[in-house]
C-alpha cells in the first residue's frame, strides 16, 4: 500500500471512501463487523448529502443540480432578478410568528 492515498470523509452517519477497490472491500469488512446494519453502495456515480458525484480516469465531477431542482420544486423558482438581501435584509420583524416544527426543519 506504499503511495497510496485514500480519502474517507465522515458527516454524522454518512461515509464517502475514496479508495482502490481492495481498500474499499477491507473497509467493508472492518464496517459490517462493527456496525452490522451498515449498507455500502460501490461505484463510480454516488450520491453524498444533496452532492452527485461522478469519478472518471482522472478526474471527478461534482454536483447539486438534484438537489438544486428539489429546491425550487417546493420552494418555487425565484424570479426576482436582484439580490434577496434587500435594504432591511438585518431588521428583525418582532410581530413574525414562529415556524411550525416541520418549516423550522425545512428552513434550517
Amino acid at each position: 500500500m506504499d503511495g497510496c492515498i485514500f480519502l474517507l470523509l465522515i458527516y454524522v452517519d454518512d461515509i464517502l471512501l475514496f479508495a482502490d477497490l481492495d481498500e474499499i472491500k477491507r473497509m467493508e469488512r472492518v464496517f459490517i463487523r462493527e456496525f452490522k446494519w451498515i449498507t455500502m453502495q460501490v461505484g463510480n456515480q454516488q450520491s453524498y448529502l444533496g452532492m452527485q458525484i461522478s469519478l472518471g480516469d482522472g478526474y471527478a465531477t461534482i454536483t447539486m443540480s438534484n438537489y438544486v431542482d428539489k429546491l425550487l420544486k417546493k420552494y418555487g423558482e425565484v424570479t426576482d432578478k436582484t439580490t434577496p438581501g434587500k435594504k432591511g435584509v438585518f431588521l428583525v420583524d418582532e410581530q413574525a410568528r414562529e415556524l411550525l416544527t416541520d418549516e423550522r426543519k425545512a428552513f434550517h
